[in-house]
């Protein structure tokens, strides 16, 4: 089930960031990285930075990227820094 939630929260994720490759270089890893998690082919989980990443360049929320966390807590001592990320929300409207 978190599966399931995690990869259709990725595809919205790179749906927003209007492709794989924008997605990755938003957030620092490869476009290989971001295919392998829409295709739920990477066994290791996402970090929580990551997720972090992730939802401040597409507002996809944490909480459905890695639902089996505890993101309340995390938030409350996690400081996202400013990785130069852009910003995707909105963008697949201007494409």
């Amino acid at each position: 089930m978190l599966t399931i939630m995690f990869t259709k929260a990725i595809t919205k994720a790179i749906q927003i960031a209007v492709g794989t490759s924008r997605l990755a270089r938003a957030i620092g890893v490869t476009p290989q990285m971001v295919s392998q998690w829409a295709r739920d082919r990477n066994p290791n989980p996402i970090s929580i930075i990551t997720c972090s990443l992730i939802q401040q360049a597409t507002g996809v929320p944490c909480e459905e990227l890695s639902p089996s966390e505890d993101w309340v807590t995390l938030r409350a001592v996690l400081r996202p820094k400013d990785h130069g990320t852009i910003n995707f929300v909105g963008a697949a409207e201007a494409a």
